[in-house]
């Protein structure tokens, strides 16, 4: 009775979305991509980590599936590669030693910057509607999920020292 029943409802869902005349497009997708990852940099020499809070710019490329089944009601679906980057410019960090009361401590200046780069696959799958502007023009509105997977990131911190410097009355 159970294969009957599916038969029957998979038949009659065929039937629907062939009659339906339901509209469907393939493409390639490509474009500017603008990222932000919140990750901790790699390193810790002035016993901080730098929180890298500037986007990565680059590109994607991917193929698209569109399909319209019901005055503008449809499946959006995309599978995109995107490579992002982004170098800092220099910036000075000041680190002093650990201080002791009536003790020598020197301090160190150093100029920091950090590069980052990301390689990522994304996979939308959303419900998206359509409404008609002007001919063959539309303002889309897409809603549903997508997941990302980083296959690389890489992320270098590059430090190099400015200054030493000894307090007044040092040995």
């Amino acid at each position: 009775m159970k294969k009957i029943v599916l038969s029957a409802l998979l038949l009659m869902t065929s039937w629907t979305m062939m009659k339906a005349e339901v509209s469907h497009a393939i493409g390639l997708q490509v474009g500017f991509e603008r990222q932000l990852y919140m990750l901790n940099s790699p390193s810790v020499k002035d016993g901080k980590t730098h929180l890298n809070k500037e986007p990565l710019n680059g590109a994607k490329l991917g193929f698209v599936y569109e399909a319209t089944f019901i005055k503008g009601f449809g499946l959006y679906t995309a599978l995109n590669y995107s490579f992002t980057g982004h170098t800092s410019n220099w910036g000075v960090i000041e680190v002093p030693d650990k201080v002791v009361p009536g003790q020598y401590h020197p301090s160190y200046q150093y100029e920091y910057k950090y590069k980052a780069e990301a390689h990522t696959l994304d996979l939308n799958l959303e419900l998206q509607y359509k409404f008609e502007i002007a001919g063959n023009t539309y303002l889309t509105l897409l809603t549903g999920p997508s997941a990302q997977f980083i296959a690389k990131y890489d992320a270098e911190d590059f430090f190099r020292l400015l200054r030493f410097f000894l307090p007044a009355g040092g040995e």
